[in-house]
This record gives structure tokens, C-alpha cells and sequence, in this order.
């Protein structure tokens, strides 16, 4: 037998569904050990009107070869039968240590766990019990449950707010920024947004075109809701061509992927150096029609967003530090919506 035993000491009740849960326990304790790769005999046992009593279940630990018990207090606070009847019979004075203890002749090794009242777990099941009682009849009807509902209640009051915020009638705006602001849930984001009005006419081309879209990361890639969309950034060839230039696997990803597929709309929601490399291949004369960025950062990702911005490629720009892969994918699946439905498409 394992020389270390875990016993777990309730205070006992008549009732039998009192003892159907702590029997739950015993096995919920059990299995989370073994799970952490601690086998160790678990038992629970009770003070008083319950068997088994604490008291005949650690005389047979100890008869079987016991030699160290962990005696688990599922007691609330430290009454009389934590302090009188259990560690008092046993001579242990403190909590949380391993001490030593004897009974009924036999002399072992005792850690008696605190009682339940100081845990912060315990603290908070029990205030949200409260709260549920407090709570649940009264407000949860007023929640919205349709995901649809959800969705165009929350882009109503958010295309209101860009509205609001950017003083335009242009729908085609306020629908981008709007969505960007959603997938975000950030306000704030509506005074970083850059959108060249140009780009909804660009992108109708190309995408009437069949237009590939090159993204820097596979989040992206997987986000876009067009077929014709790729990531280069595991290819083999661009790990390569990224060790002989001395750059990022996504910056050469975008060169590779610029220079193999045309036309074509560069994608760039996480990677700085990706749009840096965009820069560069524009600025050595390749034509990219239109370019998506919102790459976050703090290093890199202001001055290239600003640069691109200069530049006057019709793009669509979250500028400062703010950005994303989600805002990325969210401002070319909406950009597709407005050219869809203005398309008949």
C-alpha cells in the first residue's frame, strides 16, 4: 500500500443525500490525482452521525501501513470539531504542516488542511450563488440570444456611432469602419480607419477579375472569404529566399507572393515587415493596384502605415499601433459585401 493516505473529514449527517455527494467528492478527488499522477488511497469518512466514522477509518490506515495521512477538512471554519474533536484527539495544534502524531498506538506523520472559510475559490462560488439569486429572475430576459439579432443590433448602433464620429454621408465608409469597430469592439478605432475613397472601385475590378489575395498569415488566409486566396509564409522557397535577404519569412512570403500571382491584393493584418516589403516592391516599380494594412505593432507598423498612406495607393489603413489580423479579415469580407451588392454578383 501507498505509505501516504488521504482521508477527508466531513461532519456528518442522517441524510443520504449528504453522503451521495460527499461520495461524488471522493471520487471527483480521486480521479484529479490520479490525473496529476498522484495514486494515493482517498477515503472520506465523518465526526459524527455518519460511517464511516474519521476515527475507525484512520486506525485501519495506520493497521494497513500507513505511514503519513493527509487529513482533507471539509469543514467551513474552525469550530469545535475541527479544533476539539479531530486535531485536539490528535495533539496537532497547526494547520497547512506536517507534523508529528499518534493513535491509538500507532505514531505517523499528520498534515491537517485549513478549514474552507479563508479559500478565495470558496469566497467567490458562494457570492455567485448570491448573485444568481439576485440576478437571474430579474434580468435575463432583457439579454438579446439571436445571433442574428445580436449581430444587427450591435452593427446598427456601431455604423450610428462611425456616423456620428466621421461626419460623412459616403455608406460605403461608414459600412467599412463600422465593421472594423465591430470586429474590434473598440470605438477608438473609427479616428485610426483610412479609407481611400478609390479602393471600392479598385477592388470591384480586381475582384471581378478574380484577383488572387496574398496574406501575410495564415490567420488571415483562413479568415477571407474569397477562394482565390494564399500564404506563402511555410512555403519552403520563402524560408529560403528570407535567410539569403535577410528578412522575415512574411516579408518574403508577400515578394514571392507578389511577383508570382497578378493581379493581385496584398493583405497585411500582423506582420510590419510584410508591408515593408510591399513598400519596397512598389518603390522598385512593381504596380500593386490596392493594398489592405492593419498590422499592429510598436516597432515598424506607424511609420509604414504612415508611408503607404503618402504614397497614395488606394488602400484601407488602421493606423497607429492599433490593428489585426480580424480587422484585416473584416475590412475585405465587407469590402466584398458593398462590391457584391453594388455588382449584382
Amino acid at each position: 500500500m501507498n505509505p501516504t493516505s488521504v482521508l477527508v473529514i466531513t461532519h456528518g449527517s442522517r441524510r443520504s443525500e449528504f453522503l451521495d455527494w460527499f461520495n461524488d467528492l471522493e471520487r471527483y478527488i480521486k480521479g484529479r490525482l490520479g490525473g496529476l499522477g498522484l495514486i494515493v488511497h482517498v477515503s472520506i469518512a465523518h465526526n459524527e452521525y455518519s460511517s464511516p466514522n474519521w476515527r475507525d477509518s484512520l486506525k485501519e490506515l495506520l493497521r494497513s501501513g500507513t505511514k503519513r495521512v493527509v487529513i482533507a477538512l471539509a469543514f467551513l471554519g474552525p469550530g469545535n470539531h475541527v479544533i476539539r474533536d479531530i486535531m485536539g484527539s490528535l495533539g496537532v495544534q497547526e494547520f497547512n504542516r506536517w507534523v508529528r502524531a499518534s493513535w491509538s498506538d500507532y505514531e505517523f506523520e499528520v498534515y491537517v488542511t485549513r478549514p474552507l472559510i479563508d479559500s478565495a475559490l470558496v469566497k467567490e462560488a458562494l457570492l455567485m450563488r448570491i448573485v444568481n439569486a439576485l440576478n437571474t429572475s430579474v434580468n435575463v430576459g432583457r439579454y438579446i440570444m439571436d445571433p442574428e439579432e445580436i449581430e444587427r443590433n450591435s452593427l446598427d448602433k456601431v455604423v450610428e456611432l462611425v456616423r456620428r464620429e466621421l461626419g460623412t454621408n459616403n455608406e460605403s465608409i461608414i459600412r467599412l469602419v463600422a465593421k472594423a469597430v465591430f470586429a474590434t469592439g473598440n470605438p477608438a478605432l473609427i479616428k485610426y480607419m483610412h479609407v481611400d475613397p478609390e479602393v471600392f472601385n479598385v477592388f470591384s475590378e480586381l475582384i471581378n477579375g478574380n484577383a488572387t489575395v496574398i496574406a501575410d498569415v495564415k490567420m488571415v488566409a483562413v479568415g477571407v472569404r474569397w477562394g482565390n486566396t494564399v500564404t506563402l509564409i511555410d512555403d519552403a522557397d520563402a524560408t529560403k529566399l528570407a535567410m539569403e535577404l535577410g528578412i522575415t519569412r512574411a516579408a518574403a512570403s508577400m515578394r514571392m507572393g507578389l511577383s508570382r500571382f497578378k493581379p493581385a491584393i496584398p493583405i497585411i493584418g500582423n506582420s510590419p515587415t510584410a508591408l515593408i516589403e510591399v513598400i519596397k516592391m512598389i518603390r522598385e516599380g512593381l504596380e500593386i493596384p490596392m493594398v489592405i494594412a492593419t498590422p499592429p505593432g510598436f516597432t515598424n507598423a506607424v511609420d509604414a502605415k504612415e508611408e503607404l498612406i503618402r504614397m497614395g495607393i488606394p488602400s484601407v489603413v488602421v493606423r497607429g499601433t492599433y490593428g489585426g489580423s480580424n480587422v484585416a479579415v473584416a475590412v475585405f469580407n465587407e469590402l466584398l459585401n458593398i462590391v457584391r451588392e453594388g455588382h449584382g454578383r
